[in-house]
């Protein structure tokens, strides 16, 4: 039995050189270019970056051509494919070769064009399987080739170095997996998908955990609506992971023999819905308030092909894979590669628009080197200003030519951007730059305390037997006093209220500018609750995005009227 498998194997990968001519020659150069890096020391060698795509595109000319008359045109795609590879030694730049990457790889999973979602489904996951298979060969017999390298090397006092075990991994990884993985989607080898271990996987894991984060989704959903209060930001990714996932698995769905959550793809489209309003509540709301980026826009992308898979699918006759698939290719290729609609292009221009727009808000229209700002109040608005102007020049600083910034808005680099302003303005903006992410606190420096005007004090734990306590869980904080609820605030919009209260910023509040008069201190750390005051031991907060976000907040106690 398992010199038969061994002999069918042999045989693919016997038929699959014979049927790839030109992705074996192919190979054959990117294993002696890879090699050569290797003893030359050439450790920038940005012409195996382009090698997955130029062997995919090659593989799709040979399928597209095979026993055809054009088939010179699977030649003269592969000999393109070489002289490129030979030639072309530019470093991949970003977003342009991982677009280029997806892109080709997605147009190679359509090939051969499948209308029908069942033989599209098929397609793509027997390149799937035949991949993964592919992969744990390969990564047993570089294992097993290197152990047998080193083996020699120490019994026999052989010369060896790190170099030998990289040109193994470049022969097997770039030379033997491509033919390998050519091979596993032979019809010979090509595994049946409709069996016990596929259907055990989708019906009681995969599935299940799609369901367990979809209930997350709506539980979410119910607690933004009736806190009325927006989405967080990471939420956008998190809901265009969970719609791909789940829209992969209504693919597999249509190959299984026993599918006992039928009901739930076939509806896919409307269970995923909540998802979707949540993802574009908080992608409208960021991009609203922080522009455009390229990030940004391809979020943006991604969100809209989830919306148009959803209501397409709701049809029969209009959802079809092979089209959402081809259409997803055009437009990332449409906003990547036409240099006037490009997600860099327009993310370098929203951020353009914000900081002119954030200039003649402080009444300037045009910066350079002699433009120096006027001292500007410590307020919310200026802060915020302040905050667009240096954020959104680092954005198109970091992401645009060189020169452009000074170019468009006559300003070189930060360091001139902060003269400009001047320090003391600068800072104003930036006082959360370098406490991005880190959990700070303002802690109340009194130790005795003023209760006169007051009848009663209650020391609060977070939870006491005898009905006085307090809770500061998720983004709300609760006061109980005698198991009665008598004060509960969203703690973001209690630390902001009471700042501005006091009429202090958190600069001013942690001692950077100025030292707080008893009065604002007694305002900062006093909470205003019906028939008295909580008094406030420390405020924990982080800082993302640019805003405020309360973590905690520590009560001493309250004292009543």
């Amino acid at each position: 039995m398992i010199k038969q498998r061994i002999g069918r194997v042999a045989q693919a990968l016997v038929n699959a050189a014979k049927g790839n001519p030109m992705e074996c020659i192919l190979a054959v150069v990117a294993v002696g270019v890879g090699i050569a890096s290797i003893y030359a020391s050439r450790y920038h060698e940005y012409r195996l970056f382009y090698y997955p795509m130029l062997f995919l595109l090659t593989n799709i000319a040979n399928k597209l051509t095979g026993n055809h008359q054009s088939r010179w045109v699977y030649y003269t795609v592969s000999l393109l494919s070489l002289a490129a590879f030979v030639l072309f030694k530019v470093e991949p730049s970003g977003s342009y070769y991982v677009v280029a990457l997806g892109c080709v790889s997605l147009a190679y999973l359509s090939f051969p064009l499948y209308p029908n979602n069942e033989r599209f489904a098929e397609n793509v996951l027997n390149n799937v399987v035949a991949l993964l298979f592919a992969g744990f060969v390969a990564g047993v017999v570089f294992l097993l080739t290197a152990s047998i390298k080193l083996s020699l090397s120490y019994l026999f006092d052989l010369h060896s170095s790190g170099k030998d075990i990289e040109s193994i991994a470049v022969l097997v990884w770039i030379g033997f997996f491509p033919i390998l993985f050519l091979a596993f989607n032979d019809n010979s080898l090509k595994l049946t998908l409709k069996n016990r271990f596929t259907e055990i996987l989708f019906n009681y894991i995969l599935t299940p955990a799609v369901i367990v984060y979809m209930l997350i989704f709506y539980v979410y959903f119910v607690k933004v609506a009736l806190q009325w209060e927006l989405p967080k930001g990471n939420v956008a990714y998190m809901v265009f992971g969970f719609g791909i996932a789940a829209y992969l698995l209504k693919m597999v769905s249509y190959l299984l023999a026993k599918d006992y959550f039928g009901w739930l793809y076939r509806n896919l489209s409307y269970f995923v819905l909540p998802a979707l309003v949540l993802f574009w509540i908080g992608t409208i709301y960021r991009v609203t308030e922080y522009g455009f980026t390229e990030d940004r826009i391809y979020l943006l992308i991604g969100g809209a092909f989830l919306t148009v898979t959803s209501l397409v699918l709701i049809s029969n006759k209009l959802g079809r894979y092979l089209y959402l698939s081809l259409g997803i290719i055009v437009v990332l290729s449409a906003f990547t590669y036409i240099p006037f609609m490009s997600a860099k292009t327009l993310g370098i221009k929203s951020q353009e628009h914000r900081f002119e727009k954030a200039l003649a808000t402080l009444g300037y229209t045009n910066l350079n080197s002699t433009v120096r700002f006027k001292p500007l109040a410590d307020t919310p608005q200026n802060r915020e200003v302040i905050n667009t102007l240096t954020s959104s020049f680092r954005y198109i600083s970091n992401n645009a030519e060189k020169g452009y910034p000074a170019k468009q808005l006559g300003v070189a680099d930060t360091y001139q951007l902060e003269n400009i302003i001047t320090s003391e303005n600068y800072d104003l903006g930036n006082e959360s730059s370098d406490r991005s992410y880190q959990v700070n606190s303002l802690e109340n420096p009194k130790s005795s305390l003023n209760i006169q005007g007051y009848k009663t004090m209650v020391v609060l734990e977070t939870y006491s037997k005898d009905g006085s306590y307090y809770q500061c869980e998720d983004s709300k904080l609760d006061i109980y006093y005698k198991d009665k609820k008598i004060f509960t605030a969203n703690k973001d919009s209690l630390l902001k209220k009471q700042l501005g209260k006091a009429g202090v910023s958190l600069l001013d509040a942690q001692g950077y500018r100025r030292q707080l008069t008893d009065l604002q201190q007694q305002l900062l750390y006093r909470i205003e609750i019906p028939g008295g005051v909580a008094l406030v031991n420390s405020y924990s907060y982080s800082i993302n995005d640019n805003s405020y976000k309360t973590e905690d907040v520590e009560l001493y106690g309250i004292l009543l009227r």
